[in-house]
């Protein structure tokens, strides 16, 4: 549907603006976000999320590759390159979305892409090293989530 596709054109230029309001009102309130970062996070959540990330970064540039739309589900390929001022990192990573829509907006969005890639953009030498490992991801997981949960309660989220 034409629909889906404008709406998530103006989806990725909220992010390119860094717009963490706008961002979050493309999700219905009962929306399912997954990544190999941030594991099946809900609603407000999913608002801190993006407030984070938004905060959290100066830029955000996306170039989208292809959307495809059928019926309720869409799949995006884009390239995503941010900067992450406090670690003095840049991160350009090639991600692939999973997005499941209806009337009230995304339902369900998962991001896929290749979290040793991104351990080693952030970490150097030891992401790449252990990078593949999946006690890294769960240990990302966890400081992520930690960090998130205690962001949400100093905004009053």
């Amino acid at each position: 549907m034409a629909s889906h596709q404008i709406r998530l054109e103006s989806f990725f230029k909220a992010i390119i603006q860094l717009d963490y309001e706008a961002i979050s009102s493309f999700y219905s309130p009962e929306a399912v976000y997954s990544s190999p970062v941030f594991d099946k996070i809900t609603g407000p959540e999913i608002h801190g999320m993006w407030r984070l990330v938004c905060e959290m970064s100066h830029e955000i540039d996306i170039k989208i590759g292809h959307i495809e739309v059928h019926d309720q589900e869409c799949e995006v390929s884009w390239l995503l390159k941010y900067d992450i001022p406090v670690l003095k990192k840049i991160i350009e990573q090639p991600v692939h979305s999973i997005f499941k829509m209806d009337g009230n907006g995304i339902i369900s969005h998962e991001d896929q892409y290749n979290f040793a890639q991104w351990s080693g953009m952030l970490l150097g030498h030891w992401g790449v090293t252990f990078g593949h490992l999946s006690l890294l991801q769960l240990f990302f997981r966890k400081v992520v989530r930690q960090v998130l949960l205690r962001d949400m309660r100093r905004w009053g989220d």
